[in-house]
């Protein structure tokens, strides 16, 4: 395996990972707000409204605009590895 083969591989390894833990991250926090949200009404577990406004809460309110953002850059960063491999390691 040539030495620009393995960069590619442990680029795409490497922004994969941190985009997994962006991800993780952010479902997480998703998580501990549909459970504040149970708690307020005496409840265990968020219920599936709860869950969906959370997640509307994630797509729209201004709090969550970092995560957004950073899921974006990340997610295009990976197409742009892969694509740019593709590109570089053509297949025959």
């Amino acid at each position: 395996m040539s030495a620009v083969s393995i960069f590619w591989f442990a680029l795409t390894g490497l922004v994969f990972a941190v985009w997994g833990a962006q991800m993780l991250y952010s479902l997480f926090r998703l998580l501990r707000a549909a459970l504040a949200r149970a708690e307020a009404r005496a409840g265990m577990w968020p219920t599936i409204p709860e869950q969906l406004s959370v997640f509307r809460d994630f797509l729209t309110d201004p709090a969550y605009r970092n995560d957004r953002q950073r899921l974006l850059v990340l997610t295009l960063l990976m197409f742009t590895v892969i694509a740019g491999h593709l590109a570089v390691f053509p297949r025959p």
